[in-house]
């Protein structure tokens, strides 16, 4: 549903990462479009290998508030889930694939 115009056009729904210039969506924490996801991974990538860690990155994109500090695992950010549901984690200072997708 979020992907319909006047979904999108909603800033309320939307969160807008301005630093990349995306955007995804506030309910179900995906990314409106594959290129939003494709600029956040790319960014992320570089970032890490320029030697900052997960926190500096999250901070830098404005993405190191608590996503739902109610849900279990506590004090998982907005940058931990954006990054789990496009389908990476950090390990070792690097971004890896993960093969599978949480739901939420």
């Amino acid at each position: 549903m979020h992907q319909e115009d006047y979904w999108i056009a909603n800033p309320e729904i939307l969160r807008f990462v301005n630093h990349l210039g995306t955007r995804y969506c506030i309910v179900c924490l995906n990314w409106i479009r594959e290129r939003d996801r494709l600029k956040f991974v790319k960014y992320v990538r570089a970032a890490l290998a320029e030697g900052k860690n997960e926190f500096e990155v999250a901070e830098e994109l404005g993405l190191e508030d608590t996503a739902d500090p109610f849900a279990p695992p506590t004090r998982r950010t907005f940058f931990q889930i954006l990054l789990l549901k496009s389908g990476y984690s950090i390990q070792d200072h690097s971004l890896r694939r993960v093969n599978h997708l949480p739901d939420k």
